[in-house]
C-alpha cells in the first residue's frame, strides 16, 4: 500500500443564505459576512441584488449576477457556470470554466 502525506486545503468563499445553490442568496442585503471580502465590499449593490434575488445565476443575463460570483460564492452551484476573470497580476482575460 503506498502511503500519501496528508494534505490540507482550505477555500475561501462568501457565507449564502441557499447552501451556495447556484442562486442568489435570498436577502443580500442582510448579508453582512460577504462584505468582509475586499472585492465584494467594493463592488457590493443591494438593489441591483435584491432585483434577482434568489434566481439562479443560469437564468440570469451575466449582467445581472451579484459581484459575489467573482469570489466563488457560486461554487456549489449544479450547472456549469463560464466567468471571465482577470488575474491581479494580468492585463489579459481569461475564460475560465467552472463545472460544477
Amino acid at each position: 500500500m503506498t502511503s500519501y502525506p496528508l494534505r490540507h486545503l482550505s477555500i475561501r468563499v462568501p457565507w449564502h443564505d441557499s447552501k451556495w445553490n447556484g442562486a442568489v442568496c435570498k436577502a443580500p442585503d442582510l448579508n453582512g459576512s460577504c462584505v468582509q471580502l475586499k472585492h465584494i465590499s467594493e463592488s457590493k449593490q443591494d438593489y441591483k441584488e435584491l432585483a434577482v434575488a434568489s434566481k439562479k445565476l443560469n437564468e440570469i443575463p451575466r449582467n445581472e449576477w451579484p459581484c459575489c460570483v467573482k469570489e466563488n460564492a457560486m461554487f456549489m452551484a449544479p450547472f456549469e457556470l463560464n466567468h471571465e476573470i482577470s488575474h491581479a497580476s494580468s492585463k489579459e482575460q481569461s475564460r475560465v470554466p467552472w463545472s460544477l
